[in-house]
């Protein structure tokens, strides 16, 4: 029974199962390990992915500058610091800087990192089928497992499955290279951005392996969803 158009869906918990998707034996599983074991397994191929994106940066940007892009949060750190001295009915303690400048820290990496994977799976949501403005597209955040998620319930090609994996690392980590290589300037906190979005896709970079390794490129694929739902494939 075909599901209507709509608009796309929002979900808290685990990937919702398709229950009504009861795979025959025209569907073949893509054979892989369960969720923590494939993030476990994706860190060496994205440390190596990570190295390579690093070192294309390194003919537009030296190094050190990558590193002080870090110094864009410093001068914020300091003010709320001096700010919260200043105010304090007694001198400061030694120490209590300390912990202030990670009170401060901290809430804006939680913050930075909310809104990088945010963006991140709408850039995956940005190529399902309608744009993601479909009731078979769910944007989701998984609490249990600590990830957001983007995900198709439905049936589509394995180019446009591909697409949606690496949609991220294109316009996130690789086009900022394009970008900056044409215009001969660059910025050390987009590189670090780049960077860190291919440590970020280590579960894309992982997936796109597994299934191009199993997959006939005319094939149809689909996810089950679920607890441990799989991934499914036909010609």
């Amino acid at each position: 029974m075909p599901v209507p158009y709509v608009l796309m869906k929002f979900h808290i918990g685990g990937i919702p199962k398709t229950t009504y998707f009861q795979p025959d034996a025209s569907w073949r599983p893509v054979l892989g390990p369960g969720l923590w074991s494939l993030q476990l397994l994706a860190v060496l191929p994205a440390l190596i992915f990570a190295a390579a994106v690093a070192w294309l940066w390194s003919y537009l940007i030296p190094v050190r500058d990558m590193l002080s892009s870090f110094d864009v949060i410093m001068p914020i750190v300091r003010g709320v610091v001096h700010l919260t001295a200043g105010m304090a009915p007694v001198k400061m303690v030694p120490g209590v800087a300390g912990l202030i400048s990670l009170a401060v820290v901290f809430p804006l990496i939680i913050i930075a990192v909310a809104v990088y994977a945010l963006f991140h799976e709408l850039v995956h949501l940005s190529v399902h089928p309608r744009v993601g403005m479909s009731e078979r597209s769910i944007l989701g955040v998984w609490p249990s497992k600590m990830v957001p998620f983007a995900y198709y319930n439905g049936e589509v090609s394995l180019l446009r499955y591909l697409t949606i994996l690496v949609m991220p690392l294109i316009i996130i980590s690789f086009v900022p290279i394009l970008v900056c290589g044409i215009l001969g300037r660059a910025s050390g906190l987009l590189a670090v951005v780049s960077i860190v979005n291919v440590l970020g896709s280590s579960g894309d970079i992982f997936m796109l392996g597994l299934i191009t390794s199993q997959v006939p490129w005319n094939a149809k694929i689909r996810g089950q969803g679920g607890q441990g739902g799989g991934t499914f494939w036909r010609l």
